[in-house]
């Protein structure tokens, strides 16, 4: 996504999302990366939020920027379990961008897997860390999370040679929805518990980037603020209308 409203194919709170009052409208903002990938970096995230600032986009209510994959070291902390922001990209550490971020009138993001890796395939996931990871959130002040759906088993192994580890049966049951061993549901339920448990404390925007598989939308609205509904866009013509038709399977129509 680029300046565009990334999360625009979204339905409104008053349709489906969690009823806490949190977006009445679709939240908009920006990620790392469709630009940066796994190439990020501080000194990035703040040219984007002076590039943001510069361009008024915050005023039209483009105030959400997000620290995607990568921005981690491969090894959780030994001590307190945590994962660990990777020095040379991040030097001053992720509250330091928090506060840079807020102090222009800004919203963070930051980005996690409901599995055992990223979809770096070797950075570390949230999967069994759920509670950890929501006290980081918390202490560096983070209002949103992107949390995506690779390496859903927690030994890491899959039985595609990519991050999907496909459940054959469920997903020829719930056609054209995909389903994965373990499934999106029983994955996505612990963090969504995690968060609510904070709310009081900070309640953070939950984005569930499932790619529409596990039929997310028959869930979504118990556990979080937005969910995806397909596979990662391009910027192309053809991607566009790709998109629009997934979003037009009848799973996903309201009336």
């Amino acid at each position: 996504c680029r300046w565009a409203a990334c999360l625009g194919l979204l339905l409104f709170q008053s349709v489906r999302t969690l009823p806490d009052g949190l977006h009445p409208t679709p939240p908009m903002g920006w990620t790392s990366w469709n630009t940066f990938f796994e190439n990020n970096s501080q000194v990035k995230m703040i040219s984007q939020v002076d590039a943001l600032l510069e361009l008024g986009l915050d005023k039209f209510g483009y105030n959400f920027l997000t620290i995607d994959d990568f921005w981690q070291l491969p090894e959780r902390d030994n001590l307190t379990g945590r994962m660990v922001e990777d020095p040379e990209k991040f030097p001053d550490g992720i509250k330091y961008l928090s506060d840079y971020f807020h102090s222009n009138g800004l919203k963070i993001g930051m980005y996690s897997s409901a599995g055992r890796f990223t979809c770096s395939g070797f950075l570390p996931g949230s999967l069994g860390y759920e509670k950890t990871d929501v006290e980081m959130l918390v202490e560096y002040e983070i209002d949103y999370f992107k949390y995506d759906n690779c390496y859903p088993r927690l030994d890491g192994t899959t039985n595609t040679g990519t991050g999907v580890n496909i459940d054959y049966t469920a997903s020829a049951e719930h056609y054209p929805s995909l389903w994965q061993e373990p499934d999106e549901e029983s994955r996505y339920s612990p963090m969504a518990a995690e968060l609510a448990a904070v709310k009081e404390i900070r309640n953070i925007t939950f984005e569930m980037c499932a790619w529409g598989f596990g039929n997310v939308e028959t869930f979504g609205s118990g556990f979080g603020h937005l969910w995806r509904t397909s596979a990662d866009i391009t910027d192309t013509w053809e991607g566009m209308l790709w998109n629009i038709d997934v979003n037009d399977e009848v799973r996903y129509r309201q009336e």
